[in-house]
């Protein structure tokens, strides 16, 4: 019993943190420069060698590393990425479904 009562406490505790951290893509654009450019490249090699978007997803636990990836996917065009990374910003909290799809709409069309 005891150890559910701290699982729940810091389940909880992880939520509200998740809910309060919104990373601003609005910095985020290509020709990717700083950190981003490491996402950049990251994303490239990933898309090359096939890997699967739901792994990529699975092992990013930092909201800010899955928001630049989301940004990446959307610029570089792959869809699968696209999809995966923009689910699990909804599923996390860190944005609503609408931003989400606000965000490719405008920067799909513009790369």
């Amino acid at each position: 019993m005891k150890n559910i009562s701290l699982y729940i406490t810091e389940k909880l505790h992880i939520d509200k943190e998740v809910k309060a951290t919104k990373p601003d893509l609005s910095n985020i654009r290509a020709p990717f420069i700083g950190p981003e450019r490491k996402d950049f490249e990251k994303m490239r090699d990933y898309h090359a060698k096939g890997s699967k978007p739901e792994r990529l997803v699975n092992s990013i636990k930092d909201n800010e590393k899955l928001a630049r990836r989301f940004a990446v996917a959307v610029n570089m065009k792959w869809d699968a990425a696209i999809d995966e990374f923009g689910k699990a910003l909804v599923d996390r909290g860190v944005y609503r479904q609408e931003e989400v799809d606000k965000y490719i709409e405008v920067h799909y069309a513009k790369n």
